[in-house]
């Protein structure tokens, strides 16, 4: 069995974080189950936005960043064939890093190694090298 070569966490490149990030907005890209909450009143007051007290004008205008289907669909790929650790942790960092309920119970090496392993193989994935 060839071994997987170790990234170093610290030196990920950008463009694989960008990779993995679009995946994340890929996974969350499906249709929901039940309909989103309004973000406008349906009376006369139609024209009220809800604001937070950390949020400005100029974040709700901006539009999502597109989903690259093509190259979420090569990251999807390896992440079904990862092993069921680096599958969890990668899904830990990326699709689910706001939810409560992420815990992978492994020690924080054991974690680094297997988000590493997942790491290269996106990277060997696109590039074909690893390197």
């Amino acid at each position: 069995m060839a071994k997987t070569k170790r990234v170093e966490l610290r030196a990920v490149p950008e463009w694989v974080h960008h990779e993995l990030l679009n995946w994340s907005r890929w996974c969350w890209s499906g249709a929901y189950p039940h309909p989103l909450p309004p973000c406008r009143c349906a009376s006369l007051e139609g024209n009220y936005s809800r604001f937070s007290e950390d949020t400005d004008a100029e974040a709700i205008d901006k539009k999502p960043i597109p989903v690259n289907f093509a190259n979420a669909k090569i990251v999807q790929g390896v992440y079904e064939i990862l092993p069921y650790l680096p599958q969890q942790v990668l899904r830990a960092e990326y699709p689910q890093r706001h939810e409560q309920k992420r815990v992978v119970h492994v020690g924080r090496d054991e974690y680094d190694a297997a988000l590493s392993v997942a790491i290269f193989r996106v990277m060997v994935a696109f590039d074909g090298s690893g390197d």
